[in-house]
């Protein structure tokens, strides 16, 4: 009886080993002062960072130390992160692996292995044996502790501030790129193309609007998930594309970026920006 108990232990405890495992990610080049506070406010980006409910809702994150006896301790530039689901380890490593925390410091992102964990609970792990907690209490703490308690991005955020799945790319085409296209539809369905393969990378896409006739090249994006909205401000905001400095922000919910147009007026503003191209050619070949 009791060696069955014992292998069912063992198999409760690697299963919670494996779980860990699957949410966490090993940092290392840290600078030797760096604080919770700044490590929570960068890697949440990939995340919600998970909560130790049982340690008054501290954040999961494991600043790791020197482990010589001679010298006093300190920080060594390691460190340990949980979040909340496992699909920000992946993001984590595409979005935030060789990108700076601080000027001068790139962080290197490896997802956690039985070895960092191993040297986690050595050092860092609950020193006291977690007590039984009542279900009752248990879920008392989590909701003044949890993960859930931060506004679970995925659901109330969706209905609180529906806005936050949406974001504005402006300046991403101009004039002249469309003056040199086969037709408009070809026109739009090619930065359809190029914004799927850029943005797409980040996080699945519901919806994508072309405000062709729009003079400032703008598109509209929304986003499954609002954390792949906010990655994306990130990542495109005042970055080149197509020889464009493009401004990306959250979409307000209200500015309407479509610029009414008859069918004339459209085909006139074509004519006008192929003759300007043309000339521009022909003082070129002058």
């Amino acid at each position: 009886g009791s060696s069955k108990r014992k292998r069912k232990r063992k198999r409760a405890k690697q299963s919670k080993n494996e779980k860990q495992k699957s949410v966490s990610i090993h940092v290392s080049g840290l600078p030797l002062d760096i604080s919770v506070y700044e490590m929570d406010e960068f890697f949440k980006r990939a995340g919600v960072i998970a909560t130790d409910i049982y340690n008054h809702g501290q954040k999961m994150i494991t600043l790791f130390e020197t482990e010589s006896e001679q010298q006093a301790k300190q920080l060594n530039g390691d460190a340990l992160i949980t979040y909340h689901q496992p699909h920000s380890v992946k993001l984590a490593m595409e979005l935030l692996d060789e990108t700076e925390i601080r000027s001068g410091y790139p962080v290197h992102i490896k997802p956690a292995t039985d070895e960092h964990l191993r040297r986690y609970r050595r050092f860092y792990g609950p020193k006291k044996k977690k007590r039984k907690l009542d279900p009752k209490k248990e879920a008392t703490l989590k909701q003044l502790y949890g993960v859930e308690s931060q506004l679970s991005w995925d659901d109330d955020v969706s209905r609180t501030v529906p806005q936050l799945h949406w974001v504005v790319l402006r300046n991403l085409f101009n004039a002249e790129q469309m003056a040199q296209a086969v037709s408009m539809d070809a026109f739009v369905e090619e930065i359809k193309r190029d914004i799927v393969s850029e943005c797409g990378k980040i996080g699945p896409i519901e919806k994508l609007e072309v405000y062709e006739s729009n003079p400032n090249g703008v598109v509209k994006i929304k986003y499954k998930y609002p954390q792949h909205a906010a990655l994306c401000i990130e990542k495109m905001n005042r970055r080149y594309f197509d020889g464009n400095i493009v401004d990306c922000f959250y979409w307000n919910g209200v500015s309407d970026y479509t610029v009414h147009e008859t069918a004339e007026q459209q085909e006139k503003r074509l004519k006008e920006f192929q003759k300007a191209i043309q000339d521009e050619d022909k003082g070129c070949n002058d």
